[in-house]
């Protein structure tokens, strides 16, 4: 009897998996089946479906009676849209977070050109092709409305992006969810490659590295005096301040005033 009770409580208790594609599918649902739960939720983070297939068919081996995969790409995309009704007031919001009495703004501001260089920052300028930030930002907001609106005995996680991994660590922990740390596979991509190969390649390869960085420097000096003036005739005022933006489209008369808006 008490033995029936034990089976059928451990066969309630929910298992979440979050993964993404740095990961060894058969270690990993090998680990799995160590903790005696029979129903596993899974929370893929990768677009990789050899991945994902390769867990549900490691856990359907493993005789797990009840495996749910939740549309992870929908619940990220929800968020998404919801931080994009937001995501302005929000960065604003933080350069105005005060750091030891001064707001982040006034710790990045340059005197000589009277302006902050916060605005360059990639929270400033928003900018998703270049920082995964608010990807991430997103994915740790799914979890936390999923822990929110269910109960889990444990969570597995398995992701190899440090921010990410401690951001929905501290999300289970609030939420009284014991966490399990799964170790990950590091990808080597070729850029990593080839700089293992400088590395250990010696003196030869860094001489060659050399002359090629004092040709760029020259070719570039050479191409800035050919057709740029010379430098104390392209400032007319010492006040003079370079806007760089993504979007041409500038509405003219509110630029007029020193107030710069995209159409």
């Amino acid at each position: 009897m008490n033995v029936c009770m034990k089976f059928t409580k451990m066969a309630n208790k929910r298992l979440l998996l979050i993964f993404n594609d740095n990961i060894d599918t058969y270690k990993f649902t090998g680990l799995i089946s160590d903790y005696g739960f029979r129903q596993v939720d899974l929370f893929p983070l990768t677009g990789d479906l050899s991945i994902v297939q390769g867990i549900e068919g490691g856990l359907s081996r493993q005789y797990f009676d009840n495996v749910l995969k939740y549309n992870t790409s929908a619940m990220v995309d929800n968020q998404i849209a919801a931080m994009r009704k937001k995501i302005c007031r929000w960065s604003a919001d933080i350069g105005e977070c005060r750091v030891e009495g001064k707001r982040i703004k006034e710790w990045f501001f340059l005197s000589k050109c009277n302006i902050s260089s916060w605005w360059f920052s990639l929270f400033a300028e928003k900018n998703p092709f270049k920082t995964d930030i608010f990807l991430e930002v997103a994915q740790a907001c799914a979890v936390k409305e999923l822990l929110s609106k269910n109960k889990y005995e444990l969570a597995v996680l398995a992701i190899n992006n440090g921010n990410l991994r401690t951001a929905i660590k501290n999300i289970a922990v609030k939420r009284a969810v014991p966490i399990k740390l799964f170790p990950v596979v590091h990808k080597k991509t070729c850029e990593k490659k080839f700089k293992e190969f400088v590395r250990d390649a010696g003196l030869g390869i860094k001489i060659i590295r050399g002359f090629k960085l004092a040709f760029n420097i020259l070719r570039s000096r050479h191409l800035l005096s050919r057709y740029l003036p010379l430098l104390e005739k392209r400032f007319h005022d010492e006040r003079s301040i370079l806007f760089i933006s993504y979007f041409p489209l500038i509405e003219k008369t509110s630029a007029q005033n020193g107030v710069f808006k995209n159409r």
